[in-house]
């Protein structure tokens, strides 16, 4: 205030008039003086009553929906799909026909392993029963010795041929001396000092032919000289000799035609002299001769293999039917029948194989089979009807979850609807990733929901421990001193009247005490002290507002008499 309003007040104050004025202005600077000093930071409160509720321990964890069961269908047979009977979106019965896959090739082997199993199982069966009369055991005698003579005759024959084709070798050899002796004369071109590049490579062409065909000539001579003893003297124990050589023989001797006939045709000097042409042709006939050879022997010995083979059988036979079986004979003869029954079975698996089912009652998810194609990869998915809970727990919260434990499932989707399931699974074996071990478990719904689809999200509380319904507040509502547990009561504060958040009260509330006991992380059980009708404060903050200040009701009131101690809880829901 300055000097000259107080001498205007003065002056004020000697009017009558002026003494109300004067009154009103000192009124009105003292309540803003007042208001100044008043206006702080004042106390608020937000209340709460005891409540009774389920007080449950757990953890919460976030999942998803997923089948109980999904099954890619690959086809084991490779045959093309000739009928698809489903369409994505599609529910199925176990067993119901999927698709269907070429059963042409399957169904005739099926024929052939069931026919072939029925003869072997016939002549077991018969083996197991034989007594054979005098008749028949001649009849077998004569039908081996039979036998026996046709192989013989078998190898003269094939003997004779073999020893038939080296003499024409010999002799289609010898008719190339004519040609040999002049190898050179038809093939020289050049005479001059200077050849150009691609002449010198011809003429480099010539001459490897023709240095290859001397190397062969004597080849050829060698061996005539080597192996005519032996195919010429050839007897049945010397067969097999014979025939190797020989075939030997005829590989060197093709490849003498081939180089001469080459020779002949790409580097004669004149193709259309007689000389020319009459080589041409003499090696055209050495080559197909020789051919026709090789085609020939290979022929003969296969026949003679026949033979063999036929004797072979018609021996074992007449052993098997003359002699006692033993036990081994027991044994190989049921080997083979087990071995045809075992392939019957796979031709019949591999015609299963060509009917695609369904496994099981499910939903088909996905459809790859076109008509047309091969039935290979995946060729259509299928889940199950049954929806469950995937979710990962950590490590150092697994040892809490046991099979069986309650769970309430919270779907995202459906606005957190709650539904109740239960622990159906637990994955013994932990998921690494960065670092952070998780154990995969399965939660199961309770009953079956269809508004619940596959891979919405969920929040998941899995109730490790339950306390049942207590009267309980929420846990910041609790206070301690002195290891004495108390709540702070708002007296003449009925609970229905509760104004919950941002209180002012107009008196200091009083601490109570109160005897605690089972908690999770949000609620903790009252005892004793205070009950449903009691209004107590959950959380003081500070505003603003033109009211008297606070007592310290912690140092202003002692809290007398003990309690009991907070139960350890999960920090968890």
């Amino acid at each position: 205030m300055n000097e000259s309003f107080f001498i205007s007040i003065g002056r004020f104050f000697i009017s009558s008039k002026g003494v109300v004025v004067i009154l009103f202005i000192i009124g009105g600077i003292w309540g803003w003086v007042a208001m100044t000093k008043n206006i702080d930071t004042q106390t608020l409160y937000t209340l709460t009553a005891p409540e009774v509720r389920q007080i449950q321990d757990g953890i919460e964890i976030s999942g998803a929906v997923v089948p109980d069961v999904s099954v890619d269908i690959k086809p084991l047979s490779t045959a093309q799909v000739v009928k698809v009977n489903i369409t994505q979106g599609q529910k199925v019965k176990k067993n119901q026909v999927l698709v269907v896959l070429d059963q042409k090739n399957a169904l005739q082997s099926l024929n052939q392993a069931k026919n072939n199993y029925e003869s072997i199982q016939a002549q077991y069966n018969k083996f197991l029963k034989r007594n054979l009369t005098e008749t028949d055991k001649r009849i077998l005698e004569e039908d081996l010795k039979q036998s026996e003579i046709v192989l013989a005759q078998g190898h003269t024959s094939a003997i004779e041929k073999i020893k038939s084709l080296f003499i024409e070798s010999q002799k289609i050899i010898e008719d190339t001396n004519i040609y040999f002796s002049n190898i050179y004369t038809p093939f020289v071109y050049f005479t001059g000092n200077k050849v150009s590049f691609q002449e010198n490579i011809f003429i480099n062409n010539i001459n490897n032919i023709q240095s290859n065909l001397v190397e062969l000539r004597k080849k050829l001579v060698t061996e005539i000289a080597r192996i005519s003893p032996i195919i010429l003297t050839s007897t049945t124990n010397t067969y097999a000799q014979s025939f190797k050589e020989y075939e030997t023989f005829l590989n060197i001797q093709k490849e003498y035609f081939g180089h001469f006939h080459v020779l002949a045709t790409q580097y004669a000097f004149d193709q259309t002299s007689p000389q020319t042409l009459a080589l041409i042709s003499q090696m055209q006939s050495g080559l197909s001769q020789t051919q026709s050879m090789q085609t020939n022997i290979i022929t003969t010995d296969q026949l003679l293999t026949q033979t063999k083979t036929s004797y072979t059988q018609k021996q074992l036979m007449y052993q098997q039917k003359t002699e006692e079986p033993t036990k081994e004979d027991h044994t190989i003869q049921a080997a083979l029948v087990e071995n045809s029954r075992l392939n019957y079975i796979q031709a019949q698996n591999n015609y299963n194989n060509t009917i695609i089912l369904a496994p099981f009652d499910g939903v088909i998810s996905s459809v790859n089979a076109k008509i047309g194609e091969a039935g290979t990869g995946n060729i259509a998915s299928i889940i199950g009807l049954k929806k469950i809970v995937k979710v990962f727990i950590n490590e150092n919260d697994i040892s809490s979850i046991m099979l069986g434990q309650k769970v309430t499932i919270a779907v995202d989707a459906l606005h957190g609807k709650e539904f109740e399931g239960k622990i159906s699974a637990i994955d013994p074996i932990g998921v690494s990733t960065q670092g952070v071990v998780t154990y995969p478990v399965t939660i199961e719904f309770d009953n079956i929901i269809d508004e619940v689809k596959i891979n919405m999200s969920v929040s998941t509380k899995i109730i490790i421990r339950d306390f049942g319904e207590a009267l309980s507040v929420p846990i910041s509502a609790i206070k301690k001193k002195d290891g004495v547990d108390y709540v702070l009561v708002v007296p003449h504060y009925l609970n229905s009247q509760i104004s919950r958040t941002g209180v002012v009260l107009t008196s200091d509330p009083i601490p109570t005490h109160v005897i605690t006991g089972n908690q999770n992380s949000e609620y903790i059980e009252i005892i004793s002290g205070i009950d449903e009708n009691t209004v107590i404060v959950q959380k003081i903050t500070t505003g603003t507002a033109s009211v008297a200040p606070q007592k310290n009701i912690f140092n202003a009131i002692g809290v007398q008499g003990g309690s009991q101690n907070r139960s350890a809880g999960g920090p968890r829901f």
